[in-house]
């Protein structure tokens, strides 16, 4: 668990994991070789490919079969590290994947109806650091950027610890990274730098009393 602005996020590798993800990015490729900027989700403000909202039957559909007990498994992971009621219930769903190449990037975002989000990076150049962004909303970073900018300095800007002194903080993450962060966090994705295509899969996921 680490404390992003005070917030709790959840990260693992899934790197050891087996499940078809050889077959889940030659699907996506397919898909976006059909349409690089295929974006119902947010009307073109945003530059990227993203599935949600499209229902055009020339698009492959990805089978996410082997990688639901895998989500499931974090999830639960996260639940006790987040020290919940024994009792809680959850309801999650795949909501969307994402590939993005040179020069796309998607606008600043949260999930309103959803208590966490997860982000898997299927397929990601981690050094060029095209890792998600998120936004503090907090008004003390922006007083330190313009009063005492030179106090940021003296800090490790990689160090999720002192992510309070920075409006804006990239998590570092490498390939099949899984993230779960509290879906009220703002959050977007800069102008990717590479032409290695960064793929993700995000899911959604509520919690309720047993």
């Amino acid at each position: 668990m680490i404390n992003l602005f005070g917030f709790p996020v959840y990260k693992t590798s899934l790197l050891n994991d087996k499940y078809n993800r050889n077959e889940l990015i030659k699907t996506i490729n397919h898909n976006y070789d059909l349409d690089n900027n295929r974006n119902s989700w947010d009307n073109e403000w945003s530059d990227l490919h993203h599935s949600v909202d499209d229902n055009n039957d020339k698009f492959k559909l990805l089978n996410y079969s082997q990688l639901l007990p895998i989500y499931e498994r974090c999830i639960v992971s996260f639940i006790k590290e987040m020290k919940m009621n024994n009792n809680v219930k959850f309801d999650y769903r795949i909501v969307n994947y994402t590939c993005m190449s040179d020069n796309q990037y998607m606008q600043s975002h949260l999930h309103t109806d959803a208590d966490f989000t997860g982000v898997h990076y299927l397929q990601y150049d981690d050094t060029l650091n095209n890792s998600t962004t998120f936004n503090s909303n907090s008004h003390h970073s922006k007083y330190i950027e313009y009063i005492r900018p030179k106090l940021r300095d003296n800090f490790d800007n990689q160090d999720t610890g002192n992510s309070w002194l920075f409006e804006n903080f990239k998590l570092p993450t490498k390939q099949d990274d899984l993230v779960i962060f509290p879906a009220i966090m703002q959050h977007s994705i800069s102008k990717v730098k590479t032409t290695k295509r960064r793929m993700t899969i995000i899911f959604n996921f509520n919690i309720e009393r047993g």
